[in-house]
Order: structure tokens, then C-alpha cells, then sequence
């Protein structure tokens, strides 16, 4: 498809005639303002501004500069955790605002304090106990302001969060005297294949197994709090009524955007891609999110799928 600019080609992108517009950028006036003043851009981190390789591509990094040259606003918006977050932070535009924890956390990372935080209660440890009998041994993490309070044990998962720079805390749960704002549950992350597409990886009874998990937590739960497959073997659970989608609505009203497009690529993005007036998917997506007619999908995460939907935008708006 001959969406480009200078001579950018979209990486296998499918037609974007599967796309409805019909808003348009609030106060947005031709003179003397670029071309995405009033846009918020909004793009999932892993596999979405990342390739499979935990890099960012080249034409994501120029793209990126050159939208928000054209007056456009850039987040990031990212189940990882504040904690977690900060060793990407030099992978970024400085100064870049962070959704964390799929929406339950907004982060100020040069003010060091949160911007916004939704906690769950606490019957929270109710919950985690529920959790342990039903699934013993697995492995789970209570995510907080102060950290990763880790329960069973995962070499792989451990190594991941060494390489990220983030230190995993343990203490017996009734010691645990800080508010939680996300449950992240765990399957055996030795069987995740971070070079090849994680989807289609995962087999059809791992697969029933964690849709399973979530299914049954969203049932305990009874609308409380909800449960998302973030990636294909990581069930989380949090408040209901925060998500990716509400806390980018909440950013774009802050940065006074009217217009608001995402990129994501799992199932808790679905949020944030329905808050959007412009929706992207990478094709190396959930399959989900691949089949639903609502999304354009563009590119695979890493021949840059956040370039493409941003030379999409220039045509489009």
C-alpha cells in the first residue's frame, strides 16, 4: 500500500479501507500548527513500540521524532509496572508520559511521585489466598508502589526481572503493608519464545488453560476486580473501571488532545484500542485482536508497526 511519507513504505500493512473516521482533532486549525497538533499517540510498549527482539526499531525511533515535530503528543502505555519501566526509560523521548500497570498507575518519572493510582481494597489478600488454593505453586506477584512482592518460584521469570533492573521483594503476605494495585499470575516463562511469535506458539491447551484462569478469577471476582491475558501465559488482575483505554482518556484530556490514536497488540490493549479514534494492530498480534474488523493492522512489531500507523495518520488526517 503507497502510504508514505519521503519515501517510508508500511511493512506489509493491510488496506486501511476497513477503517470508519469520523472524528476529527478538536480546535485543529491548518496555520501555524503541524500537521498532528491535537493527536495523542498512544502505543503499548512490548511488542508494539518493541520488536521481538526487546529493541526498538529504527523507523519506530523516527517516526515517533518526527510526529512530535509535527505537534503531536507521544505515550507510552504498558502493563509493566513503574518498577519495571524505569530501565526503558533511556529508550524513549525524554520527558515521555508512562501509563503503567495497564492503566491502575501514572507515573511522573523525572518527579519520581505518581500522577494518578488506583489501588485495589484491601480484600485483596482474600483474593490472593483464593488464588493459592486454587492454582498452588503457581507464580504470582503483587505489584505495588514500592515494588514486586514475589510468591513462588520461576528462574526464568527472576532472570528477566534481574536483566530489567528491577528487584523482586519477599515477605509473608500478612506483612505486606503497602496498598497493591495489580496481581500479575505467571505460567512457566522457560516456554515463552521471545523470538517468534508468541501467539502462535502457544498450544491449544496452554492456550484453554490460562483463558480458563482468567475466566474463573473474573467469576470470583463477580465485577470487582478484572482479569486480563496481557501476553499469552500472564493472567493479571486489578481494579474494574481502570484500564489502558480510561487512562489514556484521562491523558488525553490533560495535554488538551481531542484526537487519539493507539497501537497494541493483546488482549489488555483491547481497552485502549476502543478508546481510540484511530486503532492499529501489528501483524504479529493476538489473533483476537487481528480478527477483529474494528482494528487497521499494520506491519509486524518489528519492521516498526508504530511507523506505520504514524505515516498512516498523515494521509488519513
Amino acid at each position: 500500500m503507497g502510504l508514505s511519507r519521503a519515501g517510508q513504505k508500511q511493512s506489509g500493512a493491510e488496506p486501511l479501507r476497513r477503517l470508519r473516521f469520523s472524528a476529527r482533532v478538536r480546535g485543529r486549525e491548518e496555520k501555524n500548527m503541524g500537521k498532528f497538533t491535537g493527536v495523542l499517540l498512544a502505543s503499548d510498549f512490548d511488542r508494539s513500540l518493541t520488536g521481538p527482539d526487546d529493541k526498538i526499531p529504527a523507523r519506530n525511533i523516527e517516526a515517533v521524532r518526527w510526529f512530535k515535530e509535527q505537534g503531536g503528543e507521544f505515550a507510552v502505555v504498558t502493563g509493566r509496572s513503574h518498577s519495571l519501566f524505569r530501565a526503558r526509560l533511556g529508550d524513549i523521548p525524554k520527558g515521555t508520559p508512562v501509563i503503567v500497570m495497564n492503566g491502575a498507575l501514572i507515573y511522573d518519572f523525572e518527579a519520581g511521585r505518581a500522577i494518578f493510582e488506583r489501588d485495589m481494597d484491601d480484600d485483596v489478600k482474600d483474593l490472593v489466598r483464593w488464588i493459592q488454593a486454587q492454582w498452588p505453586g503457581v507464580r504470582f506477584e503483587l505489584q505495588t508502589i514500592r515494588g514486586h512482592y514475589a510468591f513462588g518460584e520461576d528462574p526464568a521469570r527472576d532472570e528477566f526481572m534481574r536483566m530489567n533492573r528491577c528487584e523482586l521483594l519477599r515477605a509473608p503476605l500478612e506483612e505486606i503493608d503497602v496498598p497493591v494495585m495489580k496481581i500479575a499470575i505467571f505460567g512457566d516463562w522457560s516456554a515463552k519464545s521471545f523470538e517468534n511469535d508468541m501467539f502462535a506458539a502457544l498450544s491449544p491447551e496452554d492456550d484453554a488453560y490460562y483463558e480458563d484462569m482468567k475466566d474463573r478469577l473474573n467469576e470470583h471476582c463477580g465485577g470487582k476486580y478484572v482479569a486480563v491475558r496481557s501476553m499469552p501465559r500472564t493472567v493479571e488482575v486489578q481494579a474494574a473501571g481502570e484500564s489502558k483505554g480510561t487512562a489514556v482518556r484521562r491523558l488525553a484530556d490533560s495535554l488538551g488532545c481531542g484526537f487519539i490514536a493507539a497501537v497494541g497488540d493483546a488482549p489488555n490493549d483491547i481497552p485502549l484500542l476502543d478508546a481510540a479514534n484511530m486503532p492499529f494492530v501489528p501483524s504479529t498480534a493476538s489473533p483476537d485482536l487481528l480478527e477483529d474488523g474494528r482494528y487497521c493492522v499494520v506491519g509486524p512489531c518489528g519492521g516498526g508497526a508504530v511507523a506505520d500507523a504514524v505515516y498512516a495518520m498523515e494521509s488519513l488526517l
